[in-house]
């Protein structure tokens, strides 16, 4: 059984993006291809890895560049963790995009 909008919205981490993502879409109103395709091409950007991580987004930027580069700086220590917990909430997301299209044949 799929779970309900409200169900989905409090097993989420609550990462800016995924509150962004729940309110772009009324979820008492048809999912259209417009609105699944959006949910689907949604990005993750530098500021929701920072924000999961609790760094600034120079940091995630600067620990991204090449070694050689004179601005680059180790990764934040948590990095794997925050990484894990915003493809958690990505999966998440899209197995609910997955949910609702099957049940919106159209």
């Amino acid at each position: 059984m799929a779970e309900t909008p409200q169900q989905f919205q409090l097993n989420m981490v609550g990462s800016s993006r995924i509150r962004r993502a729940a309110a772009a879409v009324n979820f008492g109103e048809y999912m259209n291809f417009k609105k699944a395709s959006d949910s689907l091409f949604d990005q993750i950007t530098h500021a929701e890895l920072a924000e999961t991580i609790n760094v600034s987004v120079a940091a995630i930027r600067q620990a991204r560049l090449s070694r050689a580069a004179k601005a680059y700086r180790e990764p934040p220590k948590d990095w794997r963790r925050g990484i894990v917990l915003v493809a958690q909430e990505r999966i998440a997301r899209l197995r609910w995009l997955i949910s609702r299209l099957k049940g919106n044949r159209s």
